[in-house]
């Protein structure tokens, strides 16, 4: 699939869409409101025994400058410019971040985690860009480590994130099936989770306050 001049809610369509032909469950636009911090993830995913929160990055382009600890990363555009942004490994951190902290607000969740013997629940990070750019000679092990891909190395995830865990298989399911009740892709979801974007950049709150342990865009 040319997903190269799909952009935004058009191209995280295009990703679910080649995601379920690979086998994926996934949900999308999943709203989660912890007090003051909230989050909107553009796909939740299951497949193979792992949960994934997917983070889709819609721009052209060519070359990427970015590091798992940096929160600012850079690219060169399709004008042969270079732009500056959040990081996505970050934001997508804050994401999984609420989904963790919402599932443990969960009383049925924290029994099944209980009844598995699992206290530290897995959700893996990736994000993923335009076939246009160029990750040809990015080893595994730093996809892996990043979570990054292009949409034609979307049927490597599986490959490179191996589970073969059956009691983790089995509460990743479960927290795909909690999680996905929490999608909402109407309009007025969106509109108000842009305002409030919005007013956490320009008044410090919610991620963006200073001194937050992952501070990132949301």
């Amino acid at each position: 699939m040319n997903t190269t001049f799909l952009f935004e809610e058009q191209f995280e369509s295009a990703v679910e869409q080649i995601l379920k032909d690979l086998g994926f469950k996934t949900a999308t636009s999943i709203y989660i409101d912890l007090c003051e911090l909230k989050s909107q993830i553009d796909i939740i995913a299951y497949n193979m025994g792992r949960l994934y929160c997917i983070e889709c990055k819609s721009m052209i382009a060519w070359k990427m400058n970015f590091s798992r600890n940096s929160n600012k990363w850079s690219y060169l555009g399709d004008n042969n410019i270079w732009h500056s942004i959040h990081s996505p490994y970050i934001q997508n951190k804050n994401h999984i971040l609420l989904c963790k902290q919402y599932l443990n607000s969960l009383e049925g969740f924290s029994k099944w985690q209980e009844f598995y013997g699992i206290q530290n629940f897995d959700i893996t990070n990736i994000l993923i860009f335009k076939n246009t750019l160029n990750l040809d000679r990015l080893k595994d092990d730093i996809k892996k480590e990043i979570g990054i891909f292009r949409v034609d190395d979307l049927n490597q995830i599986t490959k490179i994130y191996n589970q073969n865990d059956k009691p983790l298989s089995n509460l990743s399911q479960i927290a795909f099936e909690l999680l996905s009740s929490l999608s909402d892709t109407s309009e007025e979801a969106k509109q108000k989770h842009k305002l409030y974007i919005y007013k956490c950049k320009t008044e410090k709150l919610g991620f963006f306050r200073p001194g937050r342990h992952c501070i990132g865009s949301t």
